[in-house]
């Protein structure tokens, strides 16, 4: 029998296929265990997110305001009761879930009022990923579930979707393990088994980078009706999350190197709808929670012609102490609203995640093949320091008093996108690793999985059910 590669790294393929199964199936039985056990709205800003798509689900598309408000819509009264109840938990790290509140909560149903309710944050968002969460919304609401089967049916179809298109990427190109060790962080896992938005975008960026390197690695044999979801997420992603325009230049890349016209125009056509909706965008939202006597185009102008004051802001936020260990911690961990003083993990904890992460990046690159497809992995490079800049100056522009002094509103978790077009940097492309460094890595990923996943679910019992002293 004859083998294009040595043995062991023949071996090392054969393993890898059956690891990736094992690990898509415990990542999909965690996001589904953890997405029972976490309450309702207690991702970040997931009110504003449920508003959002429920919003998609009545059509409203590009919001509107009303009188002195921001940008927003009318929801559904039932829905903001059930919002409104749910709003005594986020920075009250003490306050548990009680049977009462939930029993409680179960009974409000949808009315047949709405009322207007601001969409703060996510109005200027193009609302496409929300779709699950919408269809959740409006079948719920179509055949009179209780609010709360709605959203926990919105929620359960937004994981599910999320696992999807995760899968559908690593069966177009294969991850390596450090882009599933960043899946496997507590932050990743608290988000994609949330009804946010975070998930989706997570799993849209993993499928457009999947689609991205079959066409390297198969250039010009690459199947082209790809170009078709690769121009269709890149779109939704880009237009929903600014700092993953960088993923615009993948596409554009990719039809150079297949040398087929789909992938061109799909380029072409993604590229001018995120222009048309960026520029409806601005147009059309207003944010009046941040009081700024300069408006955010005057305030974007005056950064475009004195550059060097951006990055002086820009580094002096990066190096402040404080600043810079919530973004560390943040990145990781920090979960539901970031306000479990007592209950997050310890400082050894997030230094051990952060280690091991660093030594399955190491362990899981081979130095052969990452001298190749120069690049591409420049390009990939660049497209991490250009989305992690666009972060600072999105929170400049729009979330920070003007004139700066620091950067107001960066959470760590925002970095996940730079970091995965880091760990896609350093993937083999088309040199398999040997059995023997495949075995150590995946042992190594097995411990740190297990462990992310232990002291996550320790730290949920101890947030939201369990007293102290109990």
């Amino acid at each position: 029998m004859q083998f294009k590669y040595p043995l062991s790294q023949t071996l090392s393929s054969f393993y890898e296929n059956f690891l990736l199964a094992g690990i898509l199936g415990v990542l999909l039985a965690t996001t589904i265990l953890f997405s029972n056990l976490i309450p309702p709205f207690q991702s970040p800003d997931e009110f504003e997110h449920i508003k959002r798509a429920y919003l998609l689900s009545t059509g409203d598309i590009v919001l509107k305001t009303s009188g002195a408000e921001s940008s927003g819509g009318q929801i559904n009264v039932g829905l903001l009761s059930y919002i409104k109840h749910y709003e005594q938990y986020p920075f009250k790290p003490l306050k548990k879930i009680t049977a009462k509140d939930t029993e409680f909560a179960k009974q409000i149903g949808w009315e047949t009022t709405s009322a207007f309710s601001p969409v703060y944050a996510f109005a200027s968002y193009f609302p496409g990923l929300y779709a699950p969460q919408s269809i959740g919304l409006y079948l719920g609401k179509t055949f009179n579930f209780s609010v709360a089967d709605s959203y926990r049916l919105a929620r359960i179809l937004a994981v599910l979707s999320s696992f999807s298109l995760i899968t559908l990427g690593c069966l177009i190109f294969r991850p390596s393990l450090l882009v599933l060790a960043i899946l496997f962080m507590p932050m990743s896992l608290y988000q994609l088994s949330s009804a946010s938005l975070d998930g989706l975008a997570t799993a849209s960026f993993i499928l457009i980078l999947s689609i991205f390197f079959h066409t390297v690695k198969f250039g010009e044999q690459s199947k082209g009706w790809l170009a078709i979801p690769f121009g269709i997420f890149i779109f939704l992603l880009a237009a929903s999350r600014a700092h993953a325009l960088p993923v615009i230049l993948l596409i554009f890349y990719s039809a150079y190197l297949t040398k087929n016209k789909k992938y061109l125009f799909a380029g072409i056509i993604s590229a001018l709808f995120i222009g048309l909706w960026l520029y409806i965008s601005i147009k059309t939202t207003v944010d009046r929670r941040v009081v700024n006597t300069v408006l955010p185009a005057e305030i974007l102008s005056y950064y475009a012609t004195n550059i060097l004051s951006f990055f002086k802001v820009t580094i002096a936020t990066l190096s402040h102490p404080d600043y810079a260990l919530f973004y560390f911690k943040s990145f990781l961990g920090n979960l539901g609203w970031a306000d479990w003083p007592e209950g997050q993990f310890s400082l050894s904890t997030y230094y051990l995640l952060a280690s091991l992460i660093i030594i399955i990046g190491i362990s899981c690159a081979t130095a052969i093949d990452l001298k190749n497809e120069i690049f591409t992995r420049t390009l990939l490079l660049a497209s991490a320091l250009i989305s992690t800049l666009i972060i600072f100056l999105a929170l400049l522009v729009t979330w920070t008093t003007h004139p700066a002094i620091l950067i107001e509103g960066v959470q760590g978790r925002y970095f996940h996108f730079p970091l995965l077009f880091l760990a896609y940097a350093i993937t083999t492309i088309k040199t398999p690793t040997s059995f023997f460094k495949t075995i150590f890595s995946s042992l190594l990923f097995i411990y740190y999985g297990l462990y992310s996943i232990l002291i996550t679910v320790n730290l949920l019992l101890s947030r939201y059910y369990i007293s102290a002293g109990n």
